[in-house]
């Protein structure tokens, strides 16, 4: 009964905040809930999308292609301030919806696993897992009333733990004799290309923002 009690005084009492940011997760925006005195809530989301120009790419394994990359993530975490002040110890889980996109329709012999193909079309892409862990460190306190202001600063610091991601690549040649040897060039390239997407596997998450308390 005592401890029901304690929880619904504290709830009632919860602040809210809200911050928008922006990092190496794209721009996006948190909620956060006081839970008690040194322990917060926050849940947020953040996207960025970016057109890569062909003349912007490393041509060591395909050429003539676009990429896209499309960065979409929810976050949950508990926040600790283990000094009842801005900094911040979180973690908690992050629904993943990164994705790289590779589209293409060549005009000319494309470069596959070291090997010239003429190719009509040229798709594929790289997945990661749905759900994955986050922990780091931060600063801001969006939780907690300030008699002076009501606006903070935030920043943090920390790891996504997305794992190796999956990768689909496909290629229709314009000669179709030629297309089970385009067949055993893509599976050669897909192996280069999760050497490396295995560099990903731990994605730095750097992000500042500016929160108001309510």
């Amino acid at each position: 009964m005592l401890v029901s009690m304690f929880v619904l005084q504290n709830a009632a009492l919860a602040e809210v905040g809200l911050s928008a940011k922006v990092g190496t997760l794209g721009i996006g925006a948190d909620l956060t809930v006081g839970l008690f005195d040194q322990l917060n809530t926050r849940l947020g989301f953040a996207f960025a999308n970016y057109d890569v120009n062909r003349n912007e790419m490393d041509n060591r394994y395909v050429s003539d292609i676009g990429v896209e990359l499309e960065w979409r993530t929810i976050s949950l975490l508990l926040d600790w301030h283990p000094f009842s002040n801005g900094f911040r110890i979180s973690a908690g889980g992050i629904v993943n919806q990164n994705k790289v996109t590779l589209s293409a329709k060549p005009s000319q012999t494309v470069s596959i696993d070291d090997q010239e193909f003429a190719v009509s079309s040229l798709d594929g892409d790289i997945t990661f897992p749905q759900f994955v862990p986050y922990v780091g460190i931060g600063y801001g306190n969006a939780g907690k009333a300030d008699e002076d202001t009501h606006f903070r600063f935030s920043f943090d610091l920390g790891a996504m733990f997305q794992g190796a991601g999956e990768v689909a690549l496909k290629a229709t040649a314009v000669n179709s004799a030629l297309q089970s040897a385009l067949d055993n060039a893509v599976e050669g390239q897909i192996d280069e290309y999760k050497d490396d997407v295995e560099s990903f596997k731990i994605y730095p998450v750097i992000s500042f923002g500016v929160s108001y308390v309510f």
